[in-house]
């Protein structure tokens, strides 16, 4: 189900990109990006509470660049793959809550 308008004003985002790129960057680029995800948008589409501080979820994030010129998938937490498949807990990444 995709997020409401209201929740998604509540995403804060940060990027070292423009926030409209109009034309594919084909050349190699480095880039960052960060996001804050308030904990009630979760809770209102799981079952999950706030996590004290000290809990430690499994978690990974990726960016899939398949519809491109040049092909190229990312993740977060290194995924040992001969292809690609982020679905793989096993390699997923440890987030620490404070």
């Amino acid at each position: 189900k995709p997020l409401e308008d209201q929740e998604l004003d509540n995403i804060e985002i940060a990027t070292s990109l423009p926030s409209l790129i109009a034309n594919e960057i084909v050349e190699p680029t480095s880039w960052t990006l960060e996001y804050k995800l308030p904990i009630s948008i979760l809770g209102k589409y799981t079952n999950v509470a706030k996590p004290a501080p000290g809990i430690k979820w499994k978690a990974n994030f990726y960016k899939c660049g398949d519809k491109t010129s040049h092909p190229h998938w990312l993740t977060w937490s290194f995924v040992d793959k001969p292809n690609p498949n982020f679905h793989s807990p096993g390699f997923f990444g440890i987030l620490a809550f404070e």
